[in-house]
């Protein structure tokens, strides 16, 4: 007969957060809380020196939530502001529903207790870095985007020698067959911490980093990728729902004719001297 271990810390956190929504922090004894959880005064103090502590443990566990509700918001399938949006909201609502935010709302309201506004503070923070973060790396994303985008459809023959075996690429290409929806691989590429940590490093250098900007914007500081594929010319730029045809193309041709199409982009605005230019094709005579 197995014997179930007694968490006996969630136990205390768990009495600690009930004693908290109900009472309010000032109002929260230890005794209170050794009662709830049917410990011992002694057994809380293994795990936290004091009340203080205690509530923090509990205040960082309920940003943790917070930051997890506002993920689970956020969707491949919809647009940057929605997503944006939503997860906003979506740590809003958490706040306002939560019975120990609501209670220290109303005690840093009533009875401006230092610890609670501190950590109320600290919660309003949270949500604003973690929305900075989500926002710095969508904006900073599109070159990223673009050359996967490139890479994966680069010509067979080009493959071999444009991705190492058992390279990052390599591995990622093959995790995320053509079969595979767009959703799917969104959410592989979003659970990679090796790209994001080559993503980070690449993009420390600030002109290395660009925006993403607005669908009706001049393509400025954004990346985007044309490719042939089955003998057209596809813009692929993450700000839209889906690939852009620009023409006929063939492997001899291809370069001369992306060409073509970054020509228009750039008589959108022809005194706009910031672009770069990476091509992916054979040698041209």
């Amino acid at each position: 007969m197995e014997v179930k271990t007694i968490d006996r810390k969630k136990q205390i956190v768990d009495a600690a957060t009930k004693s908290f929504s109900l009472f309010g922090y000032k109002a929260t004894t230890m005794d209170q809380v050794a009662k709830l959880a049917n410990v011992g005064k002694g057994t809380i103090y293994t795990f936290f020196s004091n009340k203080e502590e205690l509530f923090d443990e509990i205040a960082f566990s309920l940003m943790d939530e917070m930051k997890g509700r506002a993920e689970k918001a956020i969707s491949p399938t919809v647009t940057f502001s929605e997503n944006v949006h939503n997860a906003l909201f979506s740590m809003l609502e958490y706040r306002k529903e939560h019975k120990l935010t609501i209670k220290l709302y109303q005690e840093a309201r009533e009875m401006g207790t230092p610890a609670v506004s501190d950590a109320l503070q600290k919660l309003e923070q949270m949500v604003v870095e973690f929305l900075s973060e989500r926002i710095s790396r969508a904006i900073e994303s599109c070159g990223t985007i673009g050359v996967l985008h490139a890479l994966a459809n680069i010509p067979d023959s080009l493959k071999v020698a444009a991705i190492s075996e058992n390279s990052w690429l390599d591995k990622f290409y093959n995790t995320c067959p053509t079969s595979m929806s767009s959703i799917e691989k969104a959410e592989v590429l979003e659970n990679d911490d090796e790209i994001a940590t080559k993503h980070d490093a690449a993009t420390q250098d600030s002109q290395n980093q660009t925006s993403r900007g607005q669908l009706e914007d001049k393509v400025e500081t954004h990346f985007v990728a044309l490719v042939n594929v089955n003998g057209k010319v596809y813009e692929l730029d993450g700000r839209k729902e889906k690939p852009v045809c620009h023409g006929d193309t063939k492997e001899e041709t291809f370069l001369k004719d992306a060409a073509s199409v970054v020509q228009k982009f750039m008589n959108r605005d022809p005194g706009e001297m910031r672009f770069t230019i990476l091509a992916f094709a054979p040698t041209q005579n």
